[in-house]
């Protein structure tokens, strides 16, 4: 890991015409600390080096995209460099078992409006890396998310927004009741990871976050909650719930 002035290098891959697409969303929003490239087919593998922290974003239903994706990831993790995979459109499952053995952790966007993918991207990268790079009021490190998604499998991300008097509370609700994780047995995840993000937020806000998270009895669930300010939030809350490891790797089976 690289401990310059602590600091976690982290780079977002994207292969392909999703890929790059998704690069120039997410390059253009709130994330800092995070560096961007679009993977062509006649580049080296340079970019992927020093880093240790690397997301990658393909659409595996091309197969140069999917193929791509798998030879970087292979390299990648060869390098110890903690891997995250998000694809879309991935119905395949031999494809699928094939991704989980070459990366970290697999992020599966279900086929949906271009738009709502961005926002789904979005919050994937935001919502692990904010708890790395932003100043949190409760700690939080690179080694905790190494810890709750290195080799776990398949994973899934939720987010629920509000504002209001009781924006923690309906925050909460919605994300706990968001389809991408009643799809799921949450219970059966290895771990989970609770970024509570705002501008600014109280202590009794907190509380009412972790209350209700709670009331999901995740007992034999590796659990950790993070709060960080997110300036661009304004008047809202926001709660995103990474469930990591709901279909376990094969050395967890």
């Amino acid at each position: 890991m690289n401990f310059e002035h602590n600091k976690v290098v982290i780079k977002v891959i994207g292969i392909g015409d999703i890929g790059s697409s998704a690069i120039s969303y997410l390059h253009n929003s709130h994330l800092s600390g995070i560096e961007f490239h679009s993977f062509i087919k006649t580049q080296t593998y340079d970019l992927l080096t020093g880093a240790d922290l690397i997301f990658l974003i393909a659409d595996v239903s091309r197969e140069e995209d999917s193929k791509n994706l798998f030879n970087i990831a292979k390299f990648t993790k060869e390098l110890d460099i903690l891997t995250i995979s998000i694809v879309t459109k991935l119905v395949d499952f031999d494809i699928r078992a094939a991704l989980i053995k070459v990366t970290d952790a697999l992020f599966i966007i279900p086929d949906i409006p271009a738009g709502t993918v961005n926002s789904i991207l979005l919050d994937t990268v935001g919502g692990m890396t904010d708890a790395v790079t932003q100043q949190g009021l409760i700690g939080f490190d690179f080694a905790d998310l190494k810890v709750l998604t290195q080799n776990v499998g398949c994973c899934v991300i939720a987010t629920g927004m509000a504002e209001g008097e009781n924006r923690a509370y309906e925050a909460t609700k919605k994300v706990i009741s968001s389809p991408l994780l009643t799809s799921i047995n949450i219970h059966r995840s290895y771990g989970m990871i609770i970024n509570i993000s705002a501008k600014e937020m109280t202590i009794s806000e907190f509380d009412i976050v972790f209350n209700e998270v709670n009331n999901l009895d995740l007992k034999d669930v590796q659990v950790k909650v993070v709060m960080t300010h997110n300036q661009s939030l304004d008047d809202y809350v926001k709660v995103t719930i990474i469930a990591a490891g709901y279909i376990p790797a094969p050395h967890y089976l």
